[in-house]
């Protein structure tokens, strides 16, 4: 190196240049690599940032917004009153299109935004029952209205003791001076028991009334048990329990064939008394030919035309398609101001809206009324879920409170799990002995768990069309060792007792059997003691109705399992004339568990759509987390071990 006095530069030895240069042309491109990448990260990281504030603020806004329409909407802030004109229709319309709800429906805004949502997804809607009922009773002795008008188009299934409610509020409307008029494009049975209580039924020319008899079948899987090598362990007290035999069986045994034979044809019969009662237009023959082959015959002689041999066999009055009843009513009755197609109406549910739906005196008798519908189980899925859960903050509440002087349980249930059947069954002892009145109304079915709970009541009312009884145990499980074994599988090890075996590739050895078998007797001999206590019956002559029977309402009066055949309106009057008071005197509260209004709905969605796909460890953790009662869920191996006894 060398330095120059009059140009002061420094000169480098020009070996070393090209590696130095390379090295820096190296350096400065890892750099602006760096520098880009960290441009990028943090442009997108800002990005990000700015989009989630974004996000944020607006959620922000929009739940708000959300809140406060929610509160306007369902807490009455922005419910629309009807114009004078609806409100001063002669016509009331009663659009039964969609589900009808026994207890009643939820009011939270959560719930009833629920059901909006639903209504404007799938067109139909969730009425009310106790809702119907009222805007009939107001009809009944509203001067101004003149008509009814049933639309009975896609009602959903709905069983006989509901139908004939509506149709018993119908009928008083009809026997006070009104027309009632009900149409549809097709009735099913239960929508036609409804129809049955108008002045005038109109079917369209193209519909039918879908009337084809009761049917009581399942399918049996014995062979195919078989064939699969499942060892079907089964376990049960009550020679007419059938809820076992499709396992045991290919068909259904002769004795239990006769039983439901008969009931069937009871419960036909009383369905067609209650059509007669209502069309004093019918005569005295069946409303369907004795067998197929005859309605076959029946129907050619019209060319195929359901209709119209429909039509003159008396079971409705014309073949109008609805868009010309409406016309009809819209001569008659004036055209709607907003649609000049329809008539003048006011819907059910503007007619209360614009009602005074409160008694100005107050009652001095309070009654409450609780629903037990469906199987009973240990843990509530929803509101509506028949269990403790569910019923016994209620209960509780009742006994607490003081208030009330008597209990109405609201049963259509099946039976199910025998723990919280027992559960139930000694919280209504317990309220008897706080001096309150306890009653029970059967409507569709009050059978196995569901009796058990019944038998404790003061008394029981079953409407004409309910099955009562089947007082039985059963168990069952499933072994799969013969399939195991055929494809190699083998269970060996030590136990340090024969109780801690736990087979699953061996079947159960006798001793288990035997346990299981005991255990369900033990099950039924307490069965069979509750009910005798409770309805004070012989225990020694328990084969005439413990043997797993079911019976007709008018059969069980007959033995005594109930103390009326009567409707729910029967068992309110039973409360009000034992209570020594008038049936205006009774204050009567239908109580339901209300959703939080915070959690549910995320609830619903968690559970019915995310835990299918989590382990069955976290989900019957977060079961379990969710009980509010001493019940817990039955755990067991489906591989190893019998399910919980049912009743």
């Amino acid at each position: 190196m060398s330095f120059d006095k009059e140009k002061t530069v420094i000169s480098i030895n020009t070996e070393d240049k090209p590696k130095h240069s390379l090295c820096g042309a190296v350096g400065r491109f890892l750099l602006f690599i760096g520098a880009t990448l960290t441009f990028i990260r943090n442009f997108i990281a800002n990005a990000v940032m700015l989009l989630l504030i974004v996000f944020i603020v607006i959620a922000y806004n929009a739940a708000t917004s959300f809140k406060e329409e929610a509160q306007a909407i369902f807490e009455g802030g922005k419910v629309q009153i009807p114009n004078e004109e609806v409100i001063n229709s002669k016509i009331l319309l009663l659009d039964l299109k969609g589900s009808i709800s026994v207890p009643p429906l939820g009011t939270s805004g959560f719930a009833s935004l629920q059901r909006q949502i639903a209504e404007n997804l799938n067109g139909t809607a969730t009425h009310e029952l106790l809702a119907i009922e009222k805007a009939l009773s107001y009809a009944k002795d509203d001067e101004n209205l003149e008509c009814v008008l049933v639309l009975l188009d896609n009602l959903a299934p709905i069983n006989a003791a509901v139908a004939k409610r509506i149709a018993t509020k119908l009928k008083e409307v009809r026997d006070s001076g009104k027309k009632v008029i009900a149409s549809a494009l097709s009735y099913s049975q239960g929508s036609y028991i409804i129809a049955s209580a108008a002045n005038e039924i109109a079917l369209d020319p193209i519909g039918e009334i879908d009337l084809k008899g009761l049917s009581m079948q399942t399918l049996y899987y014995r062979d195919l048990l078989d064939k699969a090598m499942i060892t079907p362990y089964i376990f049960r007290a009550g020679h007419f329990k059938s809820a076992v035999e499709p396992y045991l069986l290919n068909g259904m045994s002769q004795d239990v064939k006769a039983e439901y034979q008969e009931l069937a044809n009871l419960l036909w019969r009383d369905y067609e008394n209650s059509i007669s009662e209502n069309r004093k237009v019918l005569s005295k023959s069946p409303l369907l030919p004795p067998d197929a082959a005859s309605f076959t015959k029946s129907l050619s002689l019209y060319h195929g035309d359901k209709a119209l041999m429909q039509y003159e066999s008396n079971l409705v009055d014309e073949l109008l398609p609805k868009s010309q009843i409406l016309s009809d009513l819209k001569d008659e009755y004036g055209a709607s101001a907003e649609s000049k197609i329809y008539p003048k109406m006011i819907s059910y549910q503007d007619y209360l809206l614009v009602k005074d739906l409160k008694d100005p005196r107050k009652a001095q008798t309070k009654v409450a009324v609780l629903y037990g519908l469906g199987t009973i189980v240990d843990l509530a899925r929803d509101e509506n879920t028949f269990c403790p859960d569910n019923l016994m903050p209620l209960l509780d509440k009742i006994e607490a409170d003081g208030e009330y002087q008597a209990v109405v349980l609201y049963l259509d249930s099946p039976g199910g799990f025998v723990a919280p059947s027992e559960m139930l069954r000694r919280k209504l002892i317990a309220l008897k002995e706080a001096g309150i009145k306890v009653y029970v109304s059967v409507n569709g079915t009050g059978a196995s768990g569901a009796y058990m709970i019944a038998s404790a009541a003061d008394k029981i009312v079953a409407t004409s069309d309910s099955i009562v009884g089947s007082i039985g145990v059963f168990a069952v499980s499933f072994g799969l060792h013969e399939l195991l074994n055929h494809f190699g599988v083998s269970q060996d090890g030590v136990v340090s007792h024969d109780l801690a075996q736990m087979n699953v590739a061996k079947p159960l050895d006798h001793n288990q059997l035997e346990m299981w078998q005991l255990s369900v007797d033990n099950t039924y001999q307490r069965f069979i003691s509750d009910v005798c206590r409770g309805r004070h019956l012989d225990p020694d002559d328990y084969l005439n109705f413990a043997e797993g029977q079911v019976f007709t309402a008018h059969a069980a009066l007959n033995l005594g399992l109930i103390d009326k055949v009567g409707t729910f309106d029967d068992t309110l009057n039973e409360v009000a004339s034992d209570l020594d008071v008038t049936r205006d005197d009774l204050e009567v509260s239908h109580l339901t568990i209300e959703d939080d209004p915070n959690f549910a709905s995320f609830e619903k969605i968690f559970f019915t759509q995310s835990a299918k796909f989590l382990p069955l460890e976290i989900v019957d953790a977060l079961m379990k987390l969710k009980a509010q009662s001493e019940l817990k869920p039955h755990e067991f191996n489906a591989l190893s071990t019998i399910s919980a006894p049912k009743i």
